[in-house]
């Protein structure tokens, strides 16, 4: 829908995915292709021009806005992961919490802490994760205990994480540096 035909994996692990397939590989660098990519031109309801651009407390809102506008039809895409689903929890940091939300905020000691987002899978489908850091922190993101990214951050940033069944359990883990006072928001849907 956003024009987005080819996407490159670097880090050489390809995650499952019905709408991405793996066509060229170099070493570690894979080049995946958007089977659901649609070209530059195409049509759109009018509705369309009627959507509002502005910022969304929740990351995925206008993504099923901007579908729904789009195709005309009335239907969420994007399907928010629940509170009934995450567990925030803190390792040498002092924290507070709303898991609702997905926000924390934390304040380690005189060494690392950490602050992990566990999401405990109940339907299946291809799971996304915005997060909001406003410091530069490292962020590990693992499926069913195998990591899948390991990255450092400090602006918003959302992307793909595997397509994801019940019973699986995805965790995201901040890195917080020593003595270090932050906040934090993740989000998690599922197409």
């Amino acid at each position: 829908f956003l024009g987005v035909k080819y996407l490159v994996e670097r880090d050489g692990q390809v995650e499952e995915n019905l709408y991405l397939e793996d066509v060229y590989t170099s070493g570690s660098v894979h080049l995946l292709e958007n089977k659901t990519y649609l070209p530059l031109g195409f049509m759109v309801d009018s509705e369309l021009a009627n959507v509002d651009f502005k910022y969304s407390n929740y990351p995925f809102t206008l993504q099923n806005e901007l579908l729904c506008a789009a195709t005309g039809i009335d239907t969420e895409y994007w399907h928010k992961i629940g509170e009934e689903c995450l567990n925030i929890s803190g390792t040498n940091v002092e924290y507070t919490s709303s898991p609702s939300s997905g926000y924390a905020s934390y304040s380690s000691s005189g060494k690392t802490g950490y602050v992990t987002y566990t999401y405990n899978i109940t339907q299946s489908g291809f799971m996304c994760i915005s997060l909001d850091l406003p410091k530069k922190n490292k962020i590990t993101v693992s499926l069913n205990g195998s990591e899948l990214y390991n990255e450092t951050y400090s602006l918003p940033q959302s992307f793909s994480v595997a397509f994801v069944r019940p019973g699986d359990i995805v965790q995201v883990r901040l890195t917080c540096n020593a003595n270090e006072k932050g906040t934090t928001k993740v989000y998690a849907a599922q197409l």
